[in-house]
């Protein structure tokens, strides 16, 4: 793969959880029958898993969030996890509670040339083999935008990964309107599907996947959904397999 299709890890951190009452990223989430960590641990575990075995992935987990003190909040919280910390790196929003475009838009300000594998902090059921999907549909498909659809057939463009060219469009649209939202882009670039034989690539289009269970596409948001997903939270440590690629860093 071209060096400048390199992908990235974002996760979104910035929101406020006012419906949740409480940070989404700090839930107490089982990984095993005897350990349970904050969300955000598991979810940076999921992207470095991917990382390690992707050699068109960046080693560096990007976290968004809405300003120093939160980073600063993260960097102690994870500074005795499980997660390699080294590899974590923040990103702050310049404009707080501007939305999830708005940690979209700074990562690509950081990073022009990347292409965006992004994930909310609010997925529990989150699975490597969810970030797989979407790593491998994103390099055969070369579409600008990969995303996964719903059971009611809306895109999941917070469980994604972006290119260069669909960010671009949506820092630009975000200048002109700063609450513009990343589904704009989304359908925009739907429609305007590729006609040149395949030259152009990660420049039109987007490719939607069904995932093979709706449960990688289930975030909370309130405390009752949170209370009835827990039985349905898989073991990491077993979920966490996956078949080793041909073209791994190892």
């Amino acid at each position: 793969m071209a060096e400048n299709y390199r992908i990235r890890s974002l996760i979104l951190v910035g929101g406020r959880s006012s419906r949740m009452g409480s940070p989404k990223y700090l839930l107490n989430t089982p990984i095993s029958p005897e350990t349970a960590v904050p969300l955000i641990e598991k979810i940076i575990m999921v992207h470095q898993i991917c990382q390690d075995y992707y050699r068109d992935m960046s080693r560096t987990t990007d976290v968004s969030t809405r300003d120093a003190t939160q980073s600063k909040e993260l960097n102690r919280l994870l500074a005795n996890s499980m997660v390699d910390q080294t590899r974590v790196h923040y990103i702050v929003d310049r404009t707080p509670d501007a939305g999830p475009a708005s940690g979209l838009i700074r990562a690509h300000e950081d990073d022009a040339a990347a292409h965006w594998l992004v994930s909310g902090c609010d997925y529990p059921l989150l699975e490597v083999q969810t970030l797989s999907v979407l790593i491998q549909n994103h390099l055969k498909g070369k579409k600008a935008i990969t995303c996964f659809r719903n059971a009611d057939g809306w895109n999941e463009p917070l469980l994604a990964i972006w290119s260069p060219v669909a960010l671009r469009r949506l820092h630009d649209l975000g200048r002109e309107n700063p609450a513009v939202g990343p589904n704009r882009v989304i359908r925009e670039f739907a429609s305007k599907q590729d006609t040149s034989d395949n030259t152009e690539q990660f420049r039109f289009g987007v490719m939607t996947i069904t995932p093979p269970t709706q449960s990688w596409l289930r975030n909370v948001n309130t405390r009752e959904e949170w209370e009835a997903i827990q039985p349905e939270i898989p073991d990491f440590f077993q979920s966490s397999k996956m078949e080793r690629p041909s073209h791994s860093h190892h």
